[in-house]
């Protein structure tokens, strides 16, 4: 489960966490990204949004991003594939 403030790790599979939702930020020191919980709230779905997810991927990888969306509840993932 990806924790609040852990360092992104490469060869790692993460799950989102289901009582928040989980984005990617920078962290400054030591230079790194991190998982990040947040409160923020999607239109389609809740805790956890792969919306919210996916939006902040792509924000940090841009073109190296690939979204997958396997399962679904509605359209949750929607704007998150779009933005990648």
């Amino acid at each position: 489960i990806a924790e609040n403030m852990e360092e992104l790790k490469g060869n790692y599979v993460y799950i989102a966490r289901s009582d928040c939702n989980t984005e990617l930020a920078y962290h400054p020191i030591p230079k790194r990204i991190i998982f990040k919980a947040t409160q923020k709230k999607f239109p389609e779905y809740n805790f956890p949004s792969v919306d919210c997810l996916m939006m902040s991927v792509a924000e940090f990888y841009r073109e190296r991003t690939i979204g997958v969306v396997l399962t679904g509840m509605g359209r949750d993932g929607t704007m998150g594939l779009e933005r990648i």
